[in-house]
């Protein structure tokens, strides 16, 4: 091979190798949550729609999280239906936080907590008696999707329940917008 094509090898090579690195640092930026957060973790220019001071859930092996005391409703971006089942009624993205602890776990169990469909904390087994849970999520809303959270201990023998404690319960709903976040 000519001396020439060999550096024409290797300059095309470099400048193949140059484009695929910009694509995937593209991909990654394109896909990060959003850096511009303020010191309590909330997005620039998010709206919070939703706030509830209180979590309850019956003393059981499975139930679903019920949401009381709501201290902000900004009923036009959701709808709760009997204290569990939220519907967003406006297409975009929002995040949902959530903070409560567990009590009454048994160490040798497994437990999970559920956001519809999506596992978000599974303990397996169980660190202690008490467990304290703080999550948030982004999801992507059309204006017609339902979440619950769901407690389950996968055992389907032990009950477990969450603290009455209200300072330790807390559900925010927040509308950050149609933009890709």
């Amino acid at each position: 091979m000519a001396k020439g094509k060999g550096y024409a090898l290797v300059i095309i090579s470099l400048i193949i190798g140059s484009i695929g690195v910009g694509m995937g640092v593209y991909s990654i930026l394109n896909f990060s949550p959003p850096e511009d957060l303020d010191e309590d973790g909330m997005e620039e220019g998010s709206k919070v729609v939703g706030l509830w001071e209180n979590i309850t859930g019956d003393y059981g092996w499975i139930y679903n999280l019920e949401f009381d005391d709501i201290q902000i409703n900004k009923s036009d971006y959701f709808t709760l239906t009997d204290n569990w089942n939220i519907t967003l009624t406006r297409e975009g993205y929002y995040r949902f936080y959530i903070r409560f602890q567990w009590t009454s776990l048994q160490t040798w169990e497994n437990y999970e907590l559920r956001f519809g469909d999506t596992q978000l904390v599974y303990l397996n087994p169980a660190p202690a008696i008490s467990y304290e849970v703080e999550e948030w999520r982004y999801v992507y809303s059309d204006g017609d999707d339902s979440f619950y959270f769901r407690c389950a201990n996968n055992a389907l023998n032990d009950g477990f329940s969450v603290s009455t404690v209200q300072s330790n319960n807390q559900f925010v709903l927040e509308y950050v917008g149609e933009t890709q976040i």
